[in-house]
């Protein structure tokens, strides 16, 4: 799989994710969860899934790809730093991520049991997960298989109308799931730190979670006017929601469009139906993007074929070479200093081209290897042949001297 081929194949599976959430902005928001979700995922997708069939590439961008592909072979050590530095940057947002999953069992553990029983927490004994009290300024859920919704310990001196808005909140993204697009969100961003995009879409996904959330809570018949009052109040003492918990207030620069969302509920919900269409074309998009699109240089196939290469001696005007890189020592060449000539046998083809690159005497393997790199990026003059170009079969000699 060749990387540069393979990160705009990602960028073109995240921006249609991107443009499809910015399309869709009059959807409910759990439409637009679910192509940030859906956009995610394919990200996931992208590495193990190769083209259906061999795509063809522009002959520009064939020389780029070779470029790079040979650029790797003769300078491993920048791509090698380029390794490194990905990896130090996983491991910085993976690190993140543990302290916050650490983190939450700790709270957890020091957490408190709500007595259900109890008058003014009665209307929660069906909750479908458990509720505690722990030392944080907003509720909050989080766990895969066994959630947990934890409240601050302000929460006991809340009214039953906010205290049922608080519940039904953290409720909803349990059964939405919402743990585990999150959780999906926080990987991809380790593994794809560096694309600005899968942030966007990370951070749009959470904003998305809490507005799909408060839809729930209306559709319960909630008063609205109520439910943005306790968001205000909420917001107020809120401080940051660790990375893996769904949190009722995720940033407080979302409250002035979570609150207009909530008082304009009733006409947002009507035209929900008709943006709904827009997603089967979305995700089509996506998958289409992230099946089809190809991952390694393929040559053009709508050119038709080349005919046998002629040998040198056949032809009257023989290729020219108008483009020339050298080959370059590998460290283990140089330390061991080895020199001599690698001859190569190539064809020609009439794009000017050299293909079917073969080692006919070689010195060193890292050698030999860089020699073909070297010679893929050359570019000649065709042969010609009765005024009409010709591929040739033609031996090249590569040579390795130390200076």
């Amino acid at each position: 799989m060749n990387p540069l081929l393979f990160v705009a194949k990602l960028t073109t599976v995240l921006l249609i994710g991107a443009v499809s959430v910015l399309l869709l902005r009059r959807a409910d928001a759990a439409l637009r969860h679910c192509v940030c979700v859906i956009a995610l995922a394919c990200a996931v997708l992208c590495p193990f899934v190769g083209s259906i069939a061999p795509a063809p590439l522009p002959s520009k961008l064939e020389f780029v790809v070779d470029a790079v592909t040979a650029a790797s072979n003769s300078h491993p050590l920048p791509f090698r730093w380029l390794f490194w530095c990905w990896a130090l940057g996983a491991s910085v947002v993976g690190l993140r991520l543990l302290i916050g999953l650490t983190w939450l069992y700790r709270l957890t553990r020091c957490s408190a049991p709500v007595d259900v029983t109890a008058s003014d927490w009665r209307w929660a004994s069906a909750a479908s997960c458990r509720l505690r009290i722990a030392p944080i300024q907003a509720p909050l859920v989080w766990g895969w298989f066994r959630p947990v919704v934890l409240f601050p310990s302000v929460a006991l001196d809340w009214t039953p109308d906010a205290k049922r808005f608080a519940l039904l909140h953290e409720l909803a993204h349990v059964k939405r799931r919402d743990n585990w697009t999150l959780l999906l969100a926080k990987l991809v961003q380790a593994v794809y730190w560096f694309h600005p995009i899968v942030w966007w879409l990370s951070a749009r996904l959470g904003e998305e979670q809490e507005l799909a959330c408060d839809d729930r809570v209306l559709a319960t018949g909630a008063s609205a006017p109520a439910y943005a009052e306790m968001l205000i109040g909420v917001a107020r003492k809120h401080s940051s929601v660790p990375a893996l918990a769904c949190g009722m207030i995720r940033r407080k620069s979302q409250l002035r469009s979570r609150v207009m969302h909530v008082l304009r509920f009733s006409s947002t919900a009507k035209s929900a139906n008709i943006a709904r269409l827009a997603l089967v074309p979305a995700i089509a998009s996506m998958l289409i993007a992230a099946v089809a699109f190809p991952v390694n240089a393929a040559r053009d196939s709508s050119q038709p074929p080349s005919t046998a290469a002629l040998p040198l001696s056949a032809v009257k005007a023989p290729p020219k070479l108008i483009y020339k890189i050298e080959p370059q020592y590998t460290k283990e060449a140089a330390r061991k200093k080895i020199q001599g000539t690698v001859m190569l046998a190539i064809t020609v083809d009439t794009d000017g081209i050299a293909k079917d690159i073969d080692v006919i005497k070689g010195i060193d393997k890292g050698l030999d290897r860089n020699a073909v790199a070297a010679i893929a990026q050359w570019r000649f003059q065709p042969a010609a042949q009765d005024n009409e170009p010709v591929p040739v079969r033609a031996h090249v000699e590569v040579n390795f001297r130390l200076k």
